[in-house]
């Protein structure tokens, strides 16, 4: 990592499809003054309208998007869920399909609302959530944080390798992801819902031996790394979409005793210059 001086030798994770095409879930298309779907033009307000998106599933495509005529500015957003359900929605409201989707990650489901954040790639949630229980290296009766954690995508995998004498702490700030949570998670006795900031709520957690976080991209800043290392856990599993505050973050852990010891690099984001790094942070031997 350039920017904060660390030696890294990445392990590069590539996600179907292949040629790149065809991979996105959801899309929040901007209205033209034509009323029609389109993208804004490069670091400028203008609307190109489409007829289709190449990266976007092949539903969305097929889909009445980019064929009708949208009265208003409000985006368009659209999300097809991994059991083939595709939902339309502007601003609160959905406008067709249902108003719950389900997202299924092996055995695990999940009943959200669009407007709750979930990876955008269509493999995205599988292959985060092997690699990130790979990561924790969790044993049963652990006590985990899940910082930024949604609504729960790490949380129910997690659940599982903990057991009934473990806890899951899942922090969340999103309303919207927080009542999809707490709805999913209302029989598990070993997860608590805490809705809030993180460097508001982390302070109130104890006794921890793992956290996992997957912030925006802007990273989780000093406040929170300071946060997090005072917790002292025996490893800190980072998810980032921005190698930039990763960097920066990375190299608050390693100046406060946390050294980088492994790091995944993931092509999730295909035909743009973006790119998903996952990290396992552990205390220093020295």
């Amino acid at each position: 990592m350039r920017i904060a001086k660390i030696e890294v030798d990445p392990e590069m994770v590539s996600a179907k499809p292949s040629n790149g095409l065809h991979w996105r879930t959801r899309f929040d298309f901007a209205v033209s003054e034509n009323g029609r779907a389109g993208l804004y033009s490069s670091k400028t307000k203008k609307v190109v309208e489409i007829d289709e998106c190449s990266i976007a599933l092949k539903d969305i495509n097929s889909s009445e998007i980019f064929s009708n005529k949208w009265n208003g500015s409000d985006r368009v957003r659209v999300a097809v869920s991994s059991s083939n359900q595709l939902n339309i929605s502007r601003g609160k409201k959905t406008i067709d399909g249902p108003k719950k989707i389900r997202e299924v990650v092996g055995d695990n489901i999940y009943d959200i609302s669009p407007q709750s954040f979930w990876q955008s790639h269509i493999q995205a949630p599988s292959i985060l959530s092997n690699l990130a229980i790979d990561f924790m290296k969790l044993n049963p009766g652990d006590i985990v944080c899940d910082l930024y954690g949604g609504v729960g995508l790490f949380t129910m995998h997690i659940t599982k390798k903990i057991g009934n004498d473990g806890h899951v702490h899942l922090v969340e700030l999103s309303n919207h992801s927080v009542r999809d949570a707490s709805k999913i998670f209302k029989d598990y006795n070993n997860v608590s819902i805490h809705r809030g900031s993180v460097d508001r709520k982390l302070p109130n957690i104890d006794n921890i031996d793992v956290i996992v976080l997957d912030p925006p991209r802007s990273g989780a800043g000093k406040i929170v790394v300071d946060q997090i290392i005072s917790k002292k856990p025996r490893a800190v599993v980072y998810i980032s979409c921005d190698p930039a505050s990763l960097a920066r973050d990375a190299k608050f852990l390693q100046d406060s005793g946390y050294e980088l010891e492994k790091i995944n690099a993931i092509d999730l984001f295909p035909m743009t210059h973006h790119v998903e790094c996952i990290v396992r942070f552990i205390p220093s031997a020295n």
